[in-house]
């Protein structure tokens, strides 16, 4: 009985590290790439290729899509897996866990945009950054997409914190 309940666990664990990879190889590049297409569609751009392996990307035809289109686009990738992450509530442990991920992997998103956004107002430019190429276009949005990025960051740390997620896991462990 006691092999059995140790089997149970360690499924437990291969379970969570399992969805771990799933979410952070294939879901979340997913959800980022397609906020980008989903945006381009919206402003009128055509998405010409759509990857996920081996670097995710979407490349567009944004001509004739004015500056607002092409910064929408930008601010795809980050904003749509985050808001998605935010609205849903999944109720079984599985679901739930994997919008966590995605929520985490999100947040963090939005913090290294935050600190690009940092950097470039001090003259350091970060390389293949959605933020940057935002700001390349709307140079003047340093101080407004800042102030954005961080309410974002100040909403979900404490949209995590409420959620309790390790009170969560250690109950899935000790609850089945």
């Amino acid at each position: 009985m006691k092999r059995k309940g140790i089997v149970m666990k360690a499924r437990q664990v291969v379970g969570l590290f399992s969805i771990g990879l799933f979410t952070a190889i294939l879901l979340y590049p997913t959800l980022h790439e397609a906020g980008h297409s989903l945006l381009a569609l919206i402003v009128g751009a055509k998405v010409v290729d759509f990857n996920l392996f081996p670097i995710p990307s979407i490349m567009c035809d944004a001509f004739g899509v004015g500056n607002t289109g092409i910064i929408l686009i930008g601010l795809g990738g980050i904003i749509i897996p985050y808001v998605i992450s935010m609205i849903l509530r999944p109720k079984t442990f599985w679901l739930w866990y994997s919008n966590a991920l995605v929520r985490g992997i999100s947040l963090l998103a939005v913090g290294i945009s935050f600190v690009s956004i940092v950097l470039w107002m001090n003259g350091i430019i970060v390389p293949n950054e959605d933020i940057i190429q935002v700001l390349k276009v709307f140079n003047g949005g340093s101080i407004l997409f800042l102030t954005v990025f961080a309410t974002m960051l100040v909403f979900g740390i404490v949209r995590i914190v409420y959620d309790k997620p390790l009170k969560k896991i250690i109950e899935y462990f000790c609850g089945n």
